[in-house]
This record gives C-alpha cells, structure tokens and sequence, in this order.
C-alpha cells in the first residue's frame, strides 16, 4: 500500500534530478525560475467527483490541497514544532533518567555484577575464585571503573551512572535503524517513545548486564539493515557486535538464531531472492558475519585458557545454566500460544515485503518483523527460565513497530496530525512513569546502608554472608549466589546447602538480614546465632527472658567462635560469664556457655530490660540489638560511635576465598 503524502513512512519521496550547466544560464530559464508553474502536494485522499473524473477543483490546482509555497511553510512549521517536541522529550527524559538512577530500588543482579567486578580488581580470578553464570565481558569492562570509583557505599550508584552513555548509544542507533527503515520523521518520534517506554526506563537506569546487551543487538541491527545492500565488510562488523553481545550474555545465542530463522523467512515469503546471485550473496554476507562473530568469544576463551580457567568459564556458564534439575513450571498453553501466532506474524511480514515500492528496504522491514518474532516464539517455548529483563533487546523493536504502525493508519493525515497523535502516547508514557515508587521514595537507602556498615564492621579479608553478593566488597563463605537456579538446585538436592557449617567454620560474624533466598535450614541456624543490628545482623543472641526473670544463671549456646561483648539495655553487663567475673570482651568457642548477671542487673532484667551477648566489635562500634530507651537519671543511651577500629583479634580469621 502506497502512501499518499510525498516522502511518506511508507513510500519514500522521488529523486529529484539535479542539472549542472556551464556557462552563463539562458534568460528563458531565468525567467522560468522567478516565475515557477503551480505546485500542489495533496494531503489527503482525492474527493470523489475528482477520483471519477469530475472537475471540482480550478485547472492548475489540486483539490484538498496546499501551494507549493504554503504546503513548504506547513511543512517547515511543523517539522520545527516537532524537533522543538522532540528536544524537550530527551530533556525530560533526562531528569527522569537522574531521578529513577538515584532512587529506584537496586534489583538482586546489580550487586552481583559489581562483587565479581570486585574480584578483578582485587586479583581474583571470576569462575575459579568467585563463583559467577554470567558471561565475563560486563564484568570485565567494568572493573576499571569500579577501582575508579572504589570501595564505598554508594559504589553501585556510581556504576549506574556510567550505564547512561551505554542507553544514550542504544537509543540513536534505534534512531538510525528507524530513519532508514521508515524515515525521518518516524525516527524522531521512535526516540523520543523509546526512550520512556515504561517496560524499558525502569531497567535502563540498572547496572545489569543486559543494558549492553540490548544496546549491543540495536548496533548489529543498524549495520546490518543501513547503508544499503548488505556487504561482506558491513556483514563482519555487524558480526563483530554480536559477538560482543555473546561476550556479554549467552542469551545472544536466542538472538543470533532468530535472525538466521528470520533470513530463511524472508527468503522463503519473496521469491525474487530464490536465484543463484541472491542466494551466494546472501551466504557470503552470513559466512563474514558469522566469522565476525567468533572473535570475541574466541578471544575471552583465550584469556580464560591462559589464566588456567577455561574449564572453570564452561562450568559455571555453560553447563550451570544447562544442565538437568533447571525445570521452571509454564503451562501448556502458554508454550502453544507463540506457535499459534506463527501464521500471523508471517501474514505481518508479508504485508511489510508488499507495502514499499523499495525491495530492499521492504525486505529490512520484514527480517527484522521476523527476527523479533522468533526471539520471542524460542523463548517462551523452550527457553527454561523467563524473567523481564530477558525482552529488554525487543522493547525498541516494539516501539519501532507501533509508530510504524501509527503512522500507517494515518498516512492520509497531516504530519501535524501525525505529530500529535505520537504527542499524546508520548505524554501517556510520561505520566504512568511519574506514579511510580521512585519519585516518591528513595529505594536505594536501605541497600547502601547495609554496605556501609559491612565496610565499617569488617576487615577486607573477612567474609560476611549475603544471597548475590550484596555487601559487594567482602568475600563470601560460600561459593554459589542464591538465585533462581541454585536454589532449584538445592531443593532438588542437586546441590548440598552447607551454608551453616562454612559460616561457623570460616568465623563469619555479619550477615544480611533474613532473605526467602536463604533455605529454611539456614535461616533457622541465622535466626539462632545472628541478631539485627539496623541494616544487617551481627553474631550474637538475645539471651532467654523466663532465665533472666529469676535472677537464675542464664545459659546459652554459641554457633560462631568470636570475640562477643555481653550488653544489657543500658550498657555493658555486669555478672559472672562461665564462672569467671565478666570485665569486657572475650573469645569464646562455639558450645554451650551462660552468664550470672549481677544484683543491681537482675533487677534491671526483672523490670523487663534486655540483655544480648553481641559480636565484639560491632558493641565497641556502638551497634546495640534493642530499641533504644528514653534515658534515665539523666544519662543519654550511648550512641553509635562514628570511628569504629577493626580489631583483626575479634574474629577467627576467615578462609581465603580459593579455600572456600
């Protein structure tokens, strides 16, 4: 179907014939240029007694029309008002974009991304020393960065800063990809609606490595379907994306067969492409991009061999996230849907091979329609863990498409028309991303206090316990992260939860607060040997309150041999601990122990004080296990102390992370 207004979406404008003449110019032609014959450009349909013939209109005119003159004017104005539309869009996406980066609650994977571009910058090697299922390039670009920035509690804010030239890429290729497949026009409005598709912001401002990854695959698509016919040079560049894009996810491995499938769909719907030329072209073209696409792969396997750490890298990317016991529950139905839509997406795509007069910009159309299909059909049929951010690379095609689409249906209407209409979307986008949580609170408070404190608590070498690394600079007891996949696993029984003997064994004295991630096993032996302090737990325990009553020796037991302060509410406790009198901190082994409070402290404990024995040095840094008292007799409750020492005596020293 052809459009109806010249340099439409959908059938690109005439060359116009430009003449060069030497010599002085003849005055007929001069004459001829000061006084140019009537032109119209019709923008809309034709009236019906003009579309049968009928003379409704003056000779010389068009009806339903402009003058060359005015319709070059309407034109100028309103392509002015819609870069003046355009350009306040990408400023408030701007401070939208600062507001969500410093307040939209940090999702489970950034801080897993950052401790392993923590390991590299402390000379460990990710895969063999820490554990990781990512591919390596994220980590590996990033940890430079990371040493930049360094250790401090706001690190992961940081690191999402420098994910904004990351989307600002990503979002001018989508320009460049639109422009060429549907015109300026198009392009401008595909920015624009792209940039605050709310499915798409919100992971925008995270440190993830599937940020790149979606830029990386926009990039591929860009050299591949712009700058006219596709050569082996233009096929190996793009190769050279993809292979980045597989150096960052092994999800790439879904993209780069959705876009084989894609080919042989376009080839299969056009028959002027089943000759012998078309066909070796196209082959070469493929074989340039394939071979661009296993240098990066090829070289990070390389790195890895030469580090003594190949087999390692396999293990824990490729068969980790391949091997049995990885079973996610989907319905029957919805794996049949995808296959359902099949013959309507090729009823797409052949409406995108018909709809341009161009073959080759019709074809671009129509790979990339099918691209975008087949990703979505081979992961929700067979890929065996969804999550959102697996369709991030797909949310600038969709948006690509819906304008697309838009201005389809509106190819009769003015471009003001048009403009208003993606003015409207645009504004809907906008006010569904204002409702959201981050510009009423701030979600990321919690996360960086409770990386403050690990650093203020522990020593570089000690190891602390989270889910995904989520104290980011401390290394871990255990080897796996709690996501998805390994605590399958361990409910399975493919894999051991020892999580409470490797923390008892490497004297780990802080751990994050209570998680569902954690398996029921070890949240009991946390809950039992740990106590909240504010933003994480430290070892310790509150001590039995039907034993404190009585006045009674109070017993009880220690998981994690430590140095430990006994507190009451008021302070330091007084009283006898194991039968000698309690003077400050002491070690004491795992076992059973018990403390003799003293009179003045008994009745204290009868009028419903607390007391807790408490991890050393976290009580000489103020942290107390209670709610804080309104003060008595006058004395201020002792606040927590703004220079905290560490004492590498408090702890048994922990176990080097090859040891653990």
């Amino acid at each position: 179907m052809r459009s109806e207004f010249p340099g439409g979406l959908f059938q690109p404008s005439a060359p116009r014939k430009v003449r060069f003449s030497w010599g002085p110019t003849p005055k007929s032609a001069r004459v001829a240029r000061r006084a140019p014959a009537a032109r119209c450009f019709c923008v809309g349909p034709l009236p019906q007694r003009v579309r049968e013939g009928g003379t409704s209109a003056p000779p010389g005119s068009c009806p339903n029309s402009l003058t060359h003159s005015e319709s070059s004017s309407s034109s100028s104005s309103s392509s002015r008002r819609e870069r003046w539309a355009v350009g306040l869009a990408i400023g408030a996406w701007a401070a939208l974009h600062a507001v969500f980066l410093l307040h939209r609650r940090f999702g489970s994977d950034e801080p897993q991304h950052l401790h392993v571009a923590w390991a590299w910058t402390r000379g460990l090697l990710p895969y063999r020393d820490v554990f990781d299922n990512h591919a390596p390039l994220f980590h590996l670009l990033t940890a430079p960065l990371l040493r930049a920035v360094g250790e401090r509690a706001t690190a992961l804010l940081w690191m999402r800063v420098a994910m904004v030239p990351v989307v600002a890429v990503l979002l001018f290729a989508l320009h460049r990809l639109a422009a060429v497949l549907f015109g300026a026009e198009a392009a401008r409005w595909t920015l624009a609606l792209a940039a605050f598709y709310p499915p798409f912001f919100g992971y925008s401002v995270e440190f993830r490595t599937d940020v790149p990854w979606a830029a990386l695959w926009i990039l591929a698509l860009a050299q591949l379907v712009g700058g006219g016919a596709l050569t082996p040079m233009r096929g190996f560049v793009a190769g050279l994306w993809l292979g980045a894009m597989l150096g960052v996810s092994l999800k790439s491995t879904v993209l780069v067969a959705a876009l084989a499938l894609a080919a042989a769909g376009v080839v299969g719907l056009d028959p002027t492409l089943r000759n012998r030329n078309d066909l070796a072209r196209i082959a070469r073209s493929g074989a340039a991009l394939a071979a661009g696409a296993c240098v990066v792969p090829a070289l990070l396997i390389a790195l890895f061999g030469a580090l003594g750490a190949a087999r390692e890298l396999l293990d824990c990317t490729v068969r980790f996230n391949t091997s049995d016991g990885l079973v996610v529950a989907r319905s029957a139905w919805m794996r049949l849907l995808p296959t359902l839509l099949v013959p309507p997406a090729a009823a797409a795509a052949r409406f995108w091979l018909r709809s341009d007069a161009d073959p080759g910009v019709a074809r671009r159309r129509a790979w990339l329609w099918l691209a975008g299909c087949f990703y979505i059909w081979i992961l929700v049929t067979f890929w065996p863990l969804l999550t959102r951010q697996d369709w991030l690379p797909m949310d600038p095609l969709v948006v690509l498409f819906a304008v697309a689409a838009l201005f389809h249906v509106l190819r009769s209407a003015s471009a003001r028309v048009r403009s208003d209409a993606a003015l409207v979307v645009l504004v809907a986008e906008i006010a569904i991303l204002l409702i959201q949580p981050p510009l009423r609170r701030d979600g990321t408070a919690a996360d960086v206090a409770m990386v403050r404190d690990a650093l203020r608590l522990t020593a570089p070498h000690e190891t602390v316990l989270d889910t995904k690394g989520e104290l980011i600079f401390r290394p871990r007891p255990v080897r796996w992260v709690l996501e998805t996949i390994t605590r399958g696993r361990m409910q399975s029984g493919v894999l051991a939860d020892t999580t409470p003997e490797r923390v008892a064994a490497s004297g780990t004295c802080l751990a994050v607060l209570d998680s569902p991630r954690f398996s029921d096993r070890t949240r009991s032996f946390l809950s039992q040997n740990f106590v909240s302090v504010g933003s994480v737990r430290v070892a310790g325990r509150l001590l039995d309150s039907a034993a404190r009553a009585g006045g009674e020796p109070i017993p009880f037991e220690v998981g994690i041999p430590a140095r430990y302060a006994i507190l009451s509410q008021r302070g330091e406790a007084h009283g006898r601990l194991d039968g000698e009198p309690y003077v400050g901190p002491r070690f004491l082994a795992a076992g059973r122990h018990q403390f003799e409070p003293d009179p003045l402290l008994a009745r204290r404990l009868r009028r419903g004080d607390g007391i807790a024995v408490i991890w050393a040095r976290a009580a000489q840094c103020g942290y107390r296990p209670f709610e804080p008292l309104a003060p008595r007799d006058g004395k201020r409750s002792r606040e927590r102390s703004t220079a905290c020492p560490i004492d590498t005596e408090s702890a048994v020293p922990s176990a080097t992370l090859a040891a653990t």
